[in-house]
């Protein structure tokens, strides 16, 4: 039997507890949220002590979120210090049960780290719904993570102190409430997050906002035009601008952390700052202007957090950087250096967290090679360095045209890993196909798994990309901008990810084989492996046309016609509506490029 993550000590015999139709259980007052988890995991009663089947005993000597777990031929008993880890060993038990037969013995278990984070990007086009946000709580909790961020950039939160901001469908207060409710019943804190400094593009859109820019009319990044996205540091209405969002996002969180994220201030020193950061250095003023919004964030008793990306490289600046505001060093391909910061922090007393990645965007069905590897190499660093933890990153670039479902092998093993490190990505497979698709004959969790694979047969390793991503990356949604130009920009980009005959052949033959026995459509996992297949297959196809091998075009009209057929379909059964027409317009651009191949 498997289970997620591993135990860390058992003694397990050839008896079994057999599990009456109705558990009696014994619940200590101080224990009321558990009722909640205790209906996910068996049928159950409540009873006093001496009649109960499973009884919850309070007890100092078990580690902060650690349990006992004692499994007799006449009951249950579960040891505990803190409410987290008697959430933890209902979520061993639940795991345990099979066919109403539980093994008899004794488990001791505690994590090897003690932040264990999963974040979500809900500000490039993709807002869950509440019913998906709390399906992934719930998951989170059965591997046992503790830690959930949303982040945001942009509008998907509604700010009250801004009414007029051009929302569509934001998660309102309620629902942040309701959710942080559902989170903290399930021993997972949900950490407030929004970007302060860089990533500011929407609200540099606005012409309230436009002066605040530190480069007003936007960046050049790689021979590319960009809008403006960095806020000048050294204008007093930035930082009231993010006072104002900080206290908005802060409002009555619980969570004991904060994320300010700060990271990417691309144009920095290119503009209105440039005079002082040439005096000062760009690593000065970066923590200058953070270092004010880490003190709001300290006035509203929380602790700050923020990313790592420019703070790495001033690494003069450490030994008098802030101790009690948490640095988060991100990297997501198989080869990023963790140990390196993660020292430098260690050295300088600084708290930090490690954040390895889904690699599901960028990708349509995610990188796995590279999602294990980071998850290995920060987890192992973590555990070197005394780190807080891990933060499992999930990002939206692009339109986050990916389905969740290929986020899932990410969450689950780097919640395995930070619990207690096996490095054992196979038994992830047969563990989803039990807990999160039931057994299903159509065998979902391996085909997640495999079509994850497709990026080790393009012909050479892309940073923090596939290839055939590339197709839909580089295709422009300017609706301001001429199909010609779109297509010019388009082709010159693909001409640098020219795909073999040879490697195509391998993926092709490979998303047939997904492809093969998925044919309930009414199962939206089903619709979701089958959308992201002919993703795959479209920008493939077209990156082989483009670059001069021959493919069929009326087959490749018609494989896009299908997929914009099913993608509001299937985007709406997990998400709200926001970002779905700017997501499918790279999808529209695509078709276009189709429709009129032979004039472009």
């Amino acid at each position: 039997m498997t289970i997620i993550p591993a135990i860390k000590h058992s003694v397990i015999n050839n008896e079994f507890y057999i599990q009456p139709p109705i558990i009696a259980v014994y619940i200590p007052e101080q224990l009321s949220l558990i009722k909640e988890i205790l209906d996910m995991v068996f049928p159950w009663k409540e009873s006093q002590l001496e009649a109960a089947d499973l009884i919850f005993v309070i007890d100092k000597s078990v580690p902060e979120e650690g349990y006992i777990l004692e499994v007799g031929m006449k009951n249950i008993i579960i040891h505990f210090r803190k409410y987290a880890g008697s959430v933890h060993a209902l979520m061993t038990l639940k795991q345990f049960v099979d066919n109403h037969k539980i093994p008899v013995g004794s488990i001791t278990d505690y994590p090897d780290l003690k932040i264990r984070g999963y974040m979500l990007d809900i500000s490039r086009d993709k807002i869950p719904t509440m019913k998906t946000l709390k399906q992934i709580v719930d998951l989170m909790m059965l591997v046992k993570m503790n830690h959930l961020e949303l982040y945001v950039e942009g509008f998907p939160i509604y700010l009250p102190s801004f009414p007029d901001l051009p929302y569509e469908t934001p998660m309102k207060r309620a629902e942040l409430k309701e959710l942080e409710a559902y989170c903290f019943s399930r021993a997972i804190e949900l950490v407030p997050n929004v970007n302060t400094f860089g990533h500011m593009t929407k609200w540099l859109q606005l012409e309230k906002y436009r002066h605040l820019a530190e480069c007003e009319d936007g960046y050049i990044n790689q021979g590319y035009p960009f809008p403006a996205s960095t806020l000048n540091p050294l204008e007093a209405e930035s930082l009231e601008l993010v006072h104002t969002i900080i206290t908005d996002m802060a409002f009555s969180s619980s969570a004991r952390f904060f994320n300010l994220n700060g990271d990417e201030p691309f144009e920095l020193s290119l503009g209105k700052s440039k005079s002082v950061t040439d005096k000062l250095g760009t690593g000065r003023v970066y923590l200058d202007y953070m270092e004010k919004h880490c003190q709001t964030v300290r006035n509203l008793g929380k602790t700050p957090m923020i990313w790592g990306d420019v703070l790495v490289n001033h690494e003069e600046l450490l030994p008098d950087f802030a101790k009690d505001v948490v640095v988060i060093d991100w990297g997501y391909d198989s080869f990023h250096d963790f140990d390196t910061p993660a020292k430098a922090y260690h050295e300088n007393n600084i708290p930090f967290l490690l954040a390895p990645g889904t690699s599901s965007w960028n990708s349509f069905a995610s990188r796995i090679s590279d999602m294990i590897q980071t998850t290995d190499n920060s987890v192992q660093a973590a555990k070197a360095y005394q780190g807080l933890g891990i933060l499992m990153t999930d990002w939206g670039d692009f339109g986050h045209p990916q389905s969740i479902i290929f986020s899932y092998p990410g969450i689950i093993y780097s919640a395995s890993e930070a619990w207690t490190k096996t490095k054992d990505f196979t038994s992830v497979v047969s563990w989803m196909e039990k807990h999160i698709f039931f057994k299903d004959e159509s065998g979902f969790a391996k085909r997640i798994v495999d079509l994850a694979e497709y990026s080790k047969l393009e012909d050479f390793h892309v940073p923090n990309q596939t290839m055939i991503f590339a197709s839909w990356m580089f295709c422009d949604p300017d609706p301001n901008h001429l199909l010609s130009f779109k297509f010019q920009i388009w082709k010159n980009a693909l001409s640098q990810f020219s795909i073999s005959l040879e490697s195509a052949d391998k993926i092709y033959a490979l998303l047939e084989n997904t492809r093969k026995g998925l044919e309930n459509r009414s199962l939206l996992e089903t619709r979701e492996i089958h959308q992201t297949v002919a993703l795959i297959d479209l920008c493939l196809s077209m990156n082989l046309m483009i670059n001069q091998h021959h493919c069929q075009l009326e087959r490749l009209i018609n494989l896009a016609e299908s997929i914009k057929a099913g993608y509001e379909n299937i985007w709406l059964e997990r998400n709200k509506s926001e970002g779905l027409q700017s997501s499918m317009t790279r999808l529209e651009v695509l078709l276009a490029f189709l429709h009129n191949w032979e004039k472009l």
